[in-house]
């Protein structure tokens, strides 16, 4: 069994070593243990678009036909908040977005950042049911007010596949996104 077979619920175990010589713990997801660091937006501390990307990319040709899916979280409202809050408001929401995202993921999961206001999520190995499922507890969870505060709201879409590429999965689910505005 290769790598790429095994079951999202199984995470690899590689102790590393601290400064003192005792283990520590691995705080890089499975993604980055397989595929190596990802290149990281400074503001949220995820992916950035073109890592994300290049992610989807890999996993879409180490696996041609197992299930792959993006998900698409947008915020509108961003700019009403950055003008009426000021713009470190405006950050600590977007990071607040991206910590909510990265709490409902799994280890094989990758969250970047595809745009100043949006994130994608790459859900390897997961179908249509899967995949929406995520996107509605997303959806559920991004929606409360102590989260996303008026004038911002949420919007989350879903584009699913197998043997999917990097242009045609983001462009599926930012072309529904954009069907939702």
């Amino acid at each position: 069994m290769t790598l790429a077979q095994l079951p999202a619920h199984l995470r690899l175990i590689v102790p590393t070593k601290s400064k003192a010589g005792a283990p520590s713990p691995d705080t890089r997801t499975r993604a980055e243990r397989l595929f190596g660091a990802f290149e990281r937006d400074p503001l949220c501390q995820v992916a950035t678009r073109r890592a994300l990307f290049e992610h989807l990319e890999r996993v879409g040709t180490m696996a041609p036909s197992a299930p792959l899916s993006l998900v698409v979280v947008k915020v509108n409202g961003l700019a009403a908040v950055n003008r009426d809050e000021g713009w470190r408001r405006g950050d600590e929401l977007l990071q607040e977005i991206a910590g909510r995202i990265r709490s409902f993921t799994r280890t094989t999961d990758v969250v970047g950042r595809l745009t100043g206001s949006s994130f994608g999520l790459v859900l390897q190995g997961a179908g249509p049911t899967a995949a929406g499922a995520v996107a509605s507890r997303l959806a559920f969870q991004l929606h409360r007010p102590s989260i996303v505060p008026p004038p911002t709201g949420v919007l989350v879409s879903v584009a699913t596949g197998t043997g999917i590429n990097a242009e045609t999965l983001p462009m599926a689910a930012l072309d529904s996104l954009g069907e939702c505005s």
